[in-house]
C-alpha cells in the first residue's frame, strides 16, 4: 500500500475576504516580454470549467490566441467571446500541460476546475479519489 500523499499548505495568511486564489504563470514560446507571464492571486473558480487569461499578455510572451477556436463561453454575467488554445501553465509551482484556456481582451486571469485538477494529477494526487472522501 502507497504512503497517502501529502502537501504542505500555509493557511496563516488569507487571501482577500477568505477567497482560494493561486499563483499562476503562463509559458510560452518567447515574445517582446520573455517566455512567462506571472499572475498573483488568480482567483480560483471552480464553478468555472477552464481558465481565462487576458488576450494582451500571452501575446506578450509569443502566444498567438487568434490561432485557437472562436468559441462563446457562458459566464456570470451572460456569454462572452473568447478564443480558446490549449496551453502550459505552472500553478502554485506545478507545471502542466495540455490546459485548455479562453483568452479575451479585458477579462480578469481565473483559475477553472479543469486546470486546478490537472495541477493535482501532475503533483501526484488522483483527483477523483480525493473528491470521493470529501
Amino acid at each position: 500500500m502507497m504512503p497517502p500523499k501529502t502537501i504542505a499548505f500555509d493557511d496563516s495568511e488569507l487571501s482577500a475576504g477568505g477567497i482560494p486564489r493561486a499563483a499562476v504563470t503562463l509559458l510560452g514560446p518567447g515574445g517582446p516580454k520573455g517566455s512567462r507571464a506571472n499572475f498573483a492571486g488568480v482567483l480560483i473558480d471552480t464553478g468555472a470549467t477552464h481558465t481565462q487569461l487576458p488576450e494582451d499578455v500571452a501575446r506578450n510572451i509569443g502566444i498567438d490566441p487568434s490561432q485557437g477556436a472562436a468559441v462563446q463561453i457562458a459566464t456570470s454575467n451572460g456569454t462572452a467571446n473568447r478564443q480558446h488554445l490549449t496551453v502550459t501553465l505552472e500553478i502554485q509551482g506545478v507545471t502542466v500541460t495540455g490546459i485548455d484556456v479562453y483568452f479575451g481582451g479585458e477579462v480578469a486571469p481565473l483559475l477553472g476546475r479543469s486546470s486546478l485538477y490537472a495541477a493535482f494529477a501532475a503533483a501526484g494526487f488522483e483527483p477523483a479519489e480525493w473528491l470521493r472522501k470529501l
